[in-house]
């Protein structure tokens, strides 16, 4: 029988606190006050009437609305990047300061570039459809909008793997430089009885970028991936990736990627109607001194972008609750499933917890309210003590998720 551990709890050395807490309070500008430039600059745009002002530009170029749509749509993908930027680039900065991140701002401006091109394919269509429908069901169009974006998400989350990541990061079969390590994992397959060819068990050469342990599940159906970053592999004991990989199996077990696109669909057909109503409610209010007439009206991007960045920030508590339940479950499947093949499943957990801890510069002691606001996972010391003291082994006790499997 194992018996539950009793571990230090998780802790930093006094040089990386201090650095933990700094960077920490940097992260909590950036997602607490993020949104707040986010949402004075969309007003001081309004205010000065940029918005209008593009509309009328383009009504000189055509009057044909749907050439309208296609002139405007980069340029307000253009506008709204170059609004969070300021955001993006205190955080990369952050990650540069603290270790997290070496990549060079030469290459981290070129995958900010790279990440407007996904963004001006969808833009197009998107703003065609959504305008489109705001003009012919002018009650409805939120909801005509949600059911044609349900297969959009879907198909989206299936070519992430194949298309998008590969536009930032190079992966290739982990069996090509860690056959070993890739035969320890479909012995943990084997018992969970899942269907994970090595092919789909990827190495992503982070290291060039970034310093940070980390492994994701990631794709849909026959695109679903097991990605372990080049970091995590150089610096974790194999019993540790061994674990993250079961944990990242768990998610994979559970559907946890549909799961998490279903959950964000049903918020997002609520975030479309609270959405309406509001950006309604301004155009009437503020729709004069804005030079905006109605939400049909093409410079009504504007508002709805407003408005969409607060209902999505007052949102984040919600969709980070959903994320960390799942984190958790994943963090059981993960113990049960490494158990009887590693040779201290929570050992290697909690080790793992501090050595990520260290390593993210995660503070031991978070306040509550930015936990259940801006973590997506649960907080390391959280973390690390659970997956040290979970023992469901002992005697009058059954694992959760493999309940026949014995004490070793």
């Amino acid at each position: 029988m194992l018996a539950a551990m009793l571990i230090d709890p998780y802790t930093l050395p006094p040089d990386k606190l201090s650095q933990a807490l700094q960077l920490s309070h940097l992260y909590d500008i950036t997602d607490f006050g993020g949104p707040v430039w986010m949402v004075l600059a969309v007003l001081v745009a309004l205010r000065l009437h940029w918005f209008a002002r593009l509309r009328d530009w383009t009504q000189r170029i055509t009057p044909r609305w749907w050439l309208q749509g296609i002139i405007l749509a980069p340029i307000f993908v253009l506008l709204f990047t170059l609004i969070g930027l300021p955001i993006d680039i205190l955080i990369h900065y952050g990650k540069l300061l603290y270790g997290l991140s070496i990549q060079p701002w030469p290459g981290w401006f070129a995958d900010q570039a790279k990440g407007m091109l996904p963004n001006l394919i969808l833009a197009i269509p998107m703003l065609l459809l959504g305008f489109f429908l705001i003009r012919r069901s002018p009650k409805r169009w939120w909801m005509w909008f949600w059911l044609l974006m349900l297969p959009v998400m879907v198909f989206s989350t299936y070519i992430n793997p194949i298309i998008v990541a590969p536009m930032y990061s190079n992966f290739e079969p982990l069996a090509k430089s860690n056959p070993d390590l890739v035969g320890k994992m479909e012995t943990v397959i084997a018992k969970t009885n899942l269907s994970i060819p090595p092919s789909h068990i990827l190495m992503m050469k982070a290291g060039s970028k970034s310093t940070v342990l980390n492994a994701y599940v990631t794709g849909l159906g026959s695109s679903r991936r097991v990605v372990l970053y080049d970091t995590l592999i150089a610096n974790a004991p194999t019993d540790e990736v061994l674990f993250i990989f079961a944990h990242e199996l768990g998610h994979s077990a559970f559907n946890h990627i549909f799961k998490r696109t279903a959950f964000q669909a049903v918020l997002m057909l609520v975030e479309l109607f609270v959405a309406r109503l509001c950006a309604l409610w301004l155009i009437r209010r503020f729709g004069t001194r804005w030079h905006i007439s109605a939400l049909g009206d093409w410079a009504a991007i504007g508002v709805l972008a407003l408005v969409f960045i607060v209902v999505n920030f007052l949102s984040q508590p919600v969709q980070n609750a959903f994320s960390r339940l799942q984190e958790h479950h994943a963090d059981i499947y993960g113990l049960e499933a490494v158990h009887g093949i590693v040779a201290d499943p929570q050992s290697a957990a909690a080790d793992f917890e501090q050595r990520s801890g260290e390593n993210t510069l995660d503070p031991p002691h978070e306040k509550p309210l930015i936990v259940i606001w801006s973590y997506t996972h649960p907080a390391t010391t959280d973390r690390k003590q659970f997956e040290a003291t979970y023992n469901p082994w002992r005697a009058g006790q059954h694992p959760k998720y493999f309940p026949d499997d014995k004490a070793q």
